[in-house]
């Protein structure tokens, strides 16, 4: 699979992703007002995060959509059975071989940072691409700080197989050094035949920002998937650059410092 059919598919879902989410763009209106700024080198606002947002390596889901992209098949024609994202075996699919070595390539930029907490999709690909990116963090099966799961970030869930979590009880066995006590419920109980509309995943969003904004930590890594990051950027965030917006590649991490203002002092 060469890049340029990888770079297709990405083109073909951004583009998809992007028209869902264009009705909310303004719309989404919230009591508070976030605002994201790419780093300048200088210490955060008072009241400021910095946070480095990761999307997962490419998983198996992603090589299967590509090989299909190579072929010139329109996968919205493809049967349940052999369509690459809901196919019955590729439930939480981990990362292939590339998405490791793209986790990898992370190495060095992550040990520049200062992070003071991780948090992860509570999916496979999103947080096995944390522990190899911040492998300097990992010893074993602890952390020096803390790696936190959370049902808020993960992907937009439903109808894809590929966004249906494991139980907690089988996950927290291949990532023990992962705090799991916050996703509430062991089973997944949000995956439908339906998928999740575009103003839940923008909910999902605010409503991690408000968790994170409450936070003692100010330098913090999220790991999460390309449609959350993108709702995120379109929707949820004011970003000031438009680079910051556009869809991200698998493996890829953006630094921004997130600002926090209430409606009633703007």
């Amino acid at each position: 699979i060469n890049a340029e059919y990888m770079g297709e598919t990405a083109k073909k879902e951004g583009a998809k992703h992007m028209a869902e989410l264009t009705p909310l763009k303004g719309a989404f209106i919230k009591p508070v007002i976030i605002k994201a700024t790419p780093l300048n080198g200088s210490a955060p606002k008072e009241g400021s995060k910095i946070v480095h947002f990761i999307r997962h390596g490419q998983g198996f889901h992603n090589l299967l959509a590509d090989v299909f992209s190579t072929l010139k098949v329109d996968t919205n024609t493809l049967p349940v059975e052999v369509h690459p994202y809901r196919r019955p075996e590729i439930v939480d699919p981990p990362l292939t071989d590339l998405g490791r070595k793209q986790a990898a390539q992370l190495q060095s930029q992550a040990a520049t940072l200062n992070p003071e907490l991780v948090v992860v999709s509570p999916l496979a690909r999103a947080a096995k691409t944390a522990l190899i990116a911040f492998d300097h963090l990992v010893s074993g099966t602890k952390t020096t700080i803390p790696f936190v799961a959370l049902e808020e970030v993960r992907e937009q869930y439903g109808h894809h197989v590929c966004d249906k979590r494991r139980s907690i009880t089988e996950i927290r066995k291949d990532f023990p050094m992962i705090d799991f006590s916050k996703v509430e419920r062991d089973e997944d109980n949000l995956y439908t035949e339906e998928r999740e509309s575009a103003l839940s995943i923008a909910e999902r969003s605010y409503a991690f920002m408000m968790w994170l904004r409450a936070r003692p930590e100010r330098e913090i890594v999220l790991a999460s998937h390309s449609s959350f990051l993108l709702c995120t950027m379109q929707v949820v965030v004011q970003c000031e650059h438009e680079a910051s917006t556009v869809w991200f590649q698998t493996g890829e991490m953006r630094s921004l410092e997130l600002s926090f203002e209430d409606w009633s002092s703007a």
